[in-house]
């Protein structure tokens, strides 16, 4: 069901209603005043971008600017550095 927001133009409340069909009244009564007559406006709305998305949004420098930043840091600074010094949980080393 679509949400649509109505903003009375006297007390400047805004009234959010479900309408169980796409053609809703261009004016509802007021949840602060009482008053009919409020009226409907663009809402707004929130959506969430996939982790794939996000990755592709991300600037191609930035690859550049992490594989400089490992060229010029010590060895202590890469994680494989420390995956090889693990010692495995049966206490025998790999």
């Amino acid at each position: 069901m679509p949400l649509y927001e109505y903003k009375c133009p006297g007390c400047q409340h805004v009234t959010s209603r479900y309408w169980r069909n796409y053609s809703p009244p261009e004016t509802a009564e007021c949840e602060g005043c009482g008053e009919l007559g409020a009226e409907r406006r663009i809402s707004t709305f929130a959506f969430h971008k996939s982790v794939e998305s996000k990755m592709a949004e991300l600037d191609p420098k930035y690859d550049k600017m992490v594989d400089e930043a490992f060229k010029s840091s010590p060895s202590t600074s890469d994680p494989q550095h420390y995956l090889d010094k693990m010692a495995s949980f049966d206490g025998v080393p790999d």
